[in-house]
């Protein structure tokens, strides 16, 4: 693997300039998963079910090679509608992040996949930009989930 595709490995996996997403999400007891602060939009579960969906609808773009891809609709196609999770469904969304991260690094690992290459089904996106906005949205994403547990735990 060459110098960029390892940094963008480690950019997908996090914790260079902050704490991890899976350190994060390991931080909410079930019962704080479904808190909306006042002021807030969203609960930690929304996020992290956010996360998921955007993710999984990155993955899916980059690899539509077979010309299935769906734009979705924003933004109902993106957010959880419940507050609170269902049971087990935060574990499962925390997984398909895992999987997700998983899935770029295969990617990324693939000498086959030019890191440059526009994608034929798009209007310039290419594999690094798409790694790249995945890395971002969930860095943004782990920052609020930071700012949602540091309120949850100033109400104990």
């Amino acid at each position: 693997m060459d110098a960029l595709r390892a940094e963008l490995v480690n950019l997908l996996r996090g914790g260079q300039a902050y704490d991890p997403f899976q350190s994060v999400v390991a931080g909410f007891k079930p019962a704080e998963r479904g808190l909306v602060p006042p002021g807030a939009e969203r609960s930690p579960w929304q996020i992290v079910d956010h996360v998921r969906l955007a993710q999984r609808d990155i993955l899916d773009y980059i690899q539509n090679e077979n010309g299935t891809y769906r734009h979705k609709a924003w933004p109902d196609e993106y957010w959880a509608k419940d507050a609170e999770p269902e049971p087990g469904a935060w574990e499962r969304a925390v997984k398909g992040i895992q999987d997700g991260n998983a899935e770029f690094v295969r990617l990324l690992d693939d000498p086959g996949r030019d890191l440059y290459a526009q994608f034929p089904w798009g209007d310039g996106q290419n594999l690094l930009r798409e790694v790249l906005v995945a890395s971002d949205h969930l860095a943004y994403h782990t920052g609020q989930l930071v700012e949602l547990k540091r309120w949850i735990d100033s109400k104990k």
